[in-house]
């Protein structure tokens, strides 16, 4: 049988599967999710053997010497930070009270972050040596910006408890704010690898496969989002136009462009040639919103999911969309809003960075069973009325 027919059976096939729509029936909100000492930007997160590894945007050191006059030190920014989350022995969030701080009163529920050093340089993902080091920031007033958009995809984790995990950023400089000076930019690849140690305070260590693994005019594949399933890697990126597109690799082959396929809706085939950013040719219809989230498979539903954010009037707010998929490269369900939660008062972005978080679920991400998903997003408040002006807020949301 040809390949393309053969392709082609299988997406009809999977286009005959049960249509999933899950609803939400009942939301709990657990806790923020924070570090007291700093105030932190667009977290997202991953399973690590039995903790959590947490990476995080724009990270300040937030003064908490007087609980009367707490306040976010300006300078330095740290353009990104990591931190450890710790799990109950039943696999859940360890939820407890702390000092007063970031997104703490000292007497609400938090999620506490812990480890490494956002209050010195470098950051997390290094600045690299042509951006500006150390912060990024350029004598021009332009900055780079090495924002993680998804957590490390984590390829490899062994019973020693170490891990191998990758995140593609964007080489990408702001002028004036938001005003993007690379709106085709390369993608650097940096590889996270964990050790087990005594010291538990210890964060994975960085290193730069490729500064231009993706290059001007390429995808970024991965940076949109990415799920590993059955060996293979599934990696997520954006055209210019904001459609999504799809590529695959051997979970064990993340650094080889060689080994990457990329998928072709229009054939229901994968090709070796990769889309370029400005062509819409290969973008598969309703897998993701536009907005920023978080793709996973969840074994309750039988479906591959994406929950996060839409774009225009709804993406500066916290409206959760989904879509759900019997596989990677769909058919997908349209994108419909699952849930709304609350948003901060910030005039131009109250809310963003929505996530899923199937990293705290006490099945796992591999399995995801449960009947709901962690979700989170980042506040973003006038300081008048917070301090720390970003809280992420952590609920669980149930489905029916």
């Amino acid at each position: 049988m040809p390949a393309a027919l053969r392709h082609k059976l299988l997406h009809h096939k999977h286009a005959r599967a049960a249509t999933v729509t899950p609803r939400v029936v009942n939301v709990t909100y657990i806790a923020n999710v924070t570090d007291p000492s700093l105030t932190r930007d667009s977290c997202g997160s991953a399973r690590i053997g039995n903790r959590v590894l947490w990476t995080c945007r724009d990270t300040q050191i937030f003064s908490n010497r007087n609980q009367f006059d707490m306040k976010t030190q300006t300078l330095p920014i740290t353009p990104n930070s990591a931190s450890w989350t710790d799990l109950t022995a039943e696999g859940g969030p360890l939820i407890a009270a702390g000092v007063p701080g970031a997104g703490s009163s000292g007497t609400n529920p938090i999620l506490t972050m812990y480890g490494g050093n956002a209050s010195s340089y470098p950051s997390y993902f290094p600045v690299l040596d042509t951006q500006c080091p150390q912060s990024g920031a350029c004598q021009d007033g332009s900055r780079y910006v090495v924002w993680p958009d998804q957590p490390p995809l984590i390829t490899r984790q062994r019973s020693d408890g170490s891990a191998v995990g990758y995140t593609w950023i964007p080489n990408q400089r702001l002028q004036g704010g938001w005003s993007t000076m690379d709106p085709e930019p390369a993608y650097i690849l940096y590889r996270s690898v964990y050790t087990p140690n005594t010291d538990l305070n210890a964060l994975p260590t960085i290193s730069v496969v490729s500064r231009t693994f993706f290059n001007l005019g390429e995808i970024g594949f991965g940076r949109y989002g990415h799920i590993v399933r059955n060996g293979t890697a599934y990696l997520y990126g954006q055209t210019a136009d904001q459609g999504t597109v799809l590529a695959r690799v051997d979970a064990n082959m993340i650094e080889y462009r060689s080994a990457y396929q990329y998928y072709n809706p229009s054939t229901y085939s994968w090709e070796t040639t990769a889309p370029t950013f400005n062509s819409s040719t290969h973008t598969v219809p309703h897998a993701g919103a536009g907005g920023q989230g978080t793709f996973y498979h969840s074994s309750y539903l039988n479906s591959y999911v994406w929950i996060g954010q839409g774009t225009g009037m709804v993406g500066s707010s916290a409206a959760f969309f989904i879509s759900t998929a019997p596989a990677p490269e769909g058919p997908w369900v349209k994108p419909y809003q699952v849930w709304e939660g609350q948003n901060g008062d910030n005039d131009q972005a109250p809310s963003y960075s929505l996530q899923a978080h199937p990293s705290l679920l006490p099945s796992g991400p591999g399995v995801a069973s449960e009947k709901g998903i962690y979700l989170s997003w980042t506040q973003q408040w006038k300081e008048q009325t917070c301090r720390s002006v970003y809280v992420t807020p952590l609920v669980w949301v149930e489905f029916d």
